[in-house]
């Protein structure tokens, strides 16, 4: 249907990052498709029911993944969770958003990606540039019927919310931390003025006594036991 042709034409974007394409656009599509036989009475394969759907700007997918990962949660404004599924190295379907507040389909995979996830075959687990910002992110390559990747599935999280969540918990154990040392100064200052009051109250009373003061005592009930006994 020409609707359809509509929509699998995706204009490609220049982006950071991305291997050089000589494209300007795109205009195949990605689809899920599912074959069901049909079976008679008499259990003989009459025929096949086949049927597809198109991804190309259908971001239903995207956005049940995203609910999934992050249950819609913003940060600074920005989705935490990034979801984008590519044809070979293009965005035709994401949530990502580009700085003018545009959908960012259209826009390319970085090279480093395509090279280990198409030509590779092969899972990225990590850091990773998308559009305009850094994502910790899980690119897995989409393969048709026969097993060459044709696509990709990248989900990721916000880098910068990551990043300020470990700068908070940082501060968060600098604190505890820090007012268990004041804590135990505190506790350390408290037990030594406890300790060195009567030994400084039996200094001055030898000191009374050498000066000839015989008459001058202490009450050792008010001192620990030892201390007690010295007095």
């Amino acid at each position: 249907g020409e609707y359809l042709v509509r929509r699998a034409f995706t204009k490609i974007v220049p982006t950071a990052h991305s291997r050089p394409n000589r494209k300007t656009a795109v205009t195949s599509g990605l689809c899920i498709i599912a074959g069901v036989p049909i079976i008679s009475d008499q259990n003989v394969t009459l025929g096949i029911l086949w049927g597809g759907k198109l991804l190309n700007h259908d971001i239903s997918i995207v956005e049940r993944v995203k609910h999934t990962v992050s249950d819609d949660r913003e940060y600074q404004g920005r989705d935490v969770c990034a979801v984008t599924i590519f044809l070979n190295d293009v965005r035709i379907s994401t949530n990502v958003k580009m700085a003018n507040g545009k959908s960012a389909i259209g826009t390319l995979v970085s090279k480093e990606v395509y090279n280990h996830v198409i030509i590779s075959g092969e899972t990225w687990l990590k850091r990773a540039f998308e559009v305009n910002d850094w994502y910790i992110k899980a690119y897995e390559p989409i393969k048709n019927i026969s097993g060459n990747p044709v696509g990709i599935l990248g989900v990721g999280m916000l880098e910068s919310m990551i990043k300020d969540m470990e700068r908070h918990a940082l501060w968060i154990f600098l604190g505890i931390t820090l007012g268990g040392i004041a804590l135990s100064i505190v506790i350390c200052s408290f037990l030594t003025k406890m300790i060195m009051r009567p030994i400084t109250s039996l200094i001055n009373a030898t000191e009374k006594l050498a000066s000839g003061n015989l008459r001058y005592s202490v009450d050792p009930k008010l001192y620990p036991n030892e201390i007690a006994v010295l007095g």
